[in-house]
């Protein structure tokens, strides 16, 4: 049984809170299944589990962007993630009295020694100006620690508000860009950063304006969340 007021007073708070195993053994699973078939289909290899990371890996250290994006595009239309949106869409109803429609969903893949799809600190509002969001990420395959770069976030950041003076950082064409704010220092220094550890089945629920960054993955293990953004009414 989910505790309202406990959850509601710690994302007002931190702006984030961790519900534990919310995913259920059935949409964890599917998940994995659904993932490794798009891999398979699209790479046209003999995908599984045991041997997901090392072609993967090969793929990233190889250059070959284009064809895991297609992967990519797939994974953001499987089943499993319309059947976490509505489980979402009543959660965000229940915790916080709000509408909301589906608007993105997404993977991020954290590999050793490569940061093209890693973000430095930034807030979500930057890239949903004209919307008010709220964000949902969870294991798949593995849990999230530090130790393979599980996201960490600068508590209570959100209380800043949109913070609209940035620098766009990005790498390359194929490579994911950051909005980081350009008093990061300040924000670094003022507030507390925390890690967001989570096992398999656990959610972290944000806020739009939490500042937040992917960290570096030091396991020879790919660190695979999922990703879900509603819009709120």
């Amino acid at each position: 049984m989910l505790n309202k007021k406990k959850i509601s007073k710690d994302f007002n708070s931190k702006g984030y809170t961790i519900l534990k195993n919310y995913l259920t053994p059935r949409e964890r699973e599917s998940f994995k299944k659904q993932i490794i078939n798009l891999y398979n289909k699209k790479l046209d290899k003999k995908i599984n589990e045991k041997n997901l990371d090392k072609i993967i890996t090969s793929y990233e250290k190889n250059g070959h962007y284009d064809e895991l994006y297609k992967v990519f595009l797939e994974i953001t239309k499987m089943s499993s993630f319309s059947e976490i949106s509505k489980r979402l869409k009543k959660l965000t109803k229940f915790l916080f009295d709000k509408k909301s429609e589906s608007i993105t969903n997404g993977i991020t893949i954290g590999i050793k020694n490569h940061n093209r799809t890693s973000y430095e600190w930034h807030q979500e509002k930057p890239y949903y100006k004209k919307i008010s969001t709220i964000h949902f990420q969870f294991p798949i395959f593995r849990e999230c620690n530090k130790s393979n770069g599980t996201m960490s976030v600068l508590s209570s950041s959100h209380k800043y508000g949109y913070i609209s003076d940035v620098r766009n950082r990005i790498l390359g064409k194929k490579h994911i860009n950051s909005f980081i704010p350009k008093k990061i220092n300040y924000f670094k220094k003022n507030l507390k950063e925390k890690y967001i550890n989570m096992k398999l089945g656990d959610m972290v629920i944000f806020h739009e304006n939490l500042i937040h960054k992917s960290n570096k993955n030091n396991t020879n293990k790919i660190r695979f969340a999922g990703i879900v953004r509603l819009k709120l009414y």
